[in-house]
């Protein structure tokens, strides 16, 4: 079985803010008009961020107690 294509393959862009595909060589989104990005501004450390975050709040969601 062969895979479909990615979008990035194709020359496309997904706008973040309301969904509008757009061609790679488009800065702005042509609907919304908002900057449109390869890929996610700063999405590594914001996964770092929440990986840290979890790591906080995972111990005492396991440790205080949910009910008498």
């Amino acid at each position: 079985m062969s895979q479909p294509p990615y979008a990035r393959d194709l020359g496309l862009m997904l706008c973040h803010t309301c969904g509008q595909t757009c061609p790679q060589d488009v800065h702005y989104c042509p609907r919304c008009e908002a900057v449109v990005h390869a890929r996610k501004p700063n999405s590594l450390s914001r996964t770092w961020a929440f990986l840290v975050a979890s790591l906080i709040f995972y111990i005492p969601a396991n440790v205080l107690p949910v009910m008498y």
